[in-house]
């Protein structure tokens, strides 16, 4: 279950709220994107995560840690 889901909102609705169309977050959602800096940081706002859980990729979330680090 996404954090969008958990928020109780359609995908529609969510992208809506983003400005982007609902294609675009489908692709962010499954992976097949990744969100831009901009998109990033206002995830993390709406949603109150870090920025690791924006991006599901391990060697981003490692590469996060690493500079998290410095």
């Amino acid at each position: 279950v996404s954090l969008r889901q958990r928020m109780g909102l359609g995908q529609a609705q969510f992208a809506n709220k983003l400005g982007m169309p609902r294609t675009r977050l489908s692709f962010l959602e499954s992976g097949r994107e990744l969100p831009t800096w901009t998109v990033a940081c206002v995830l993390m706002e709406v949603w109150e995560v870090s920025l690791a859980e924006i991006y599901p990729n391990p060697k981003v979330r490692e590469l996060i840690a690493t500079l998290s680090k410095a």
